[in-house]
């Protein structure tokens, strides 16, 4: 025993060569590399799912709404007086503008149903 270890036993590596330095300190930037760009595209990807998710509510509200109007208009259509209640002139006057709304209505309801439906995959 000599009075500079005081009895315990010392190991001492040599040191790295540096060569094996660089290529440890390479892997490591890597690895952080890598760590941030996972971080990133998770970001990324919670970000679209919020976007998507936001839209397709937004999507949900105005189908709602129309499906509304489309009711509240079949409704009104079902309370217009029959032809033999009603003149022929004034009959032709208010039907078609029913149906040209019905059929907007219903053409922009399938394309609501369509972007929904296009909306869900993408977030599943």
């Amino acid at each position: 025993q000599t009075a500079s270890n005081c009895g315990v036993v010392q190991w001492v590596d040599e040191e790295w060569p540096e060569q094996l330095q660089n290529a440890l300190h390479k892997l490591w930037l890597m690895y952080e590399d890598r760590q941030c760009a996972n971080r990133m595209a998770c970001l990324e990807h919670s970000s679209l799912v919020h976007n998507l998710t936001s839209r397709k509510n937004k999507l949900h509200e105005t189908y709602e709404k129309l499906v509304e109007d489309v009711n509240n208009l079949l409704d009104t259509q079902d309370n217009i007086p029959k032809e033999n209640e009603v003149q022929q002139g004034e009959h032709e006057e208010i039907t078609p503008p029913l149906d040209n709304n019905m059929s907007a209505l219903k053409k922009q309801l399938g394309a609501m149903e369509a972007e929904n439906k296009e909306l869900k995959k993408k977030v599943d």
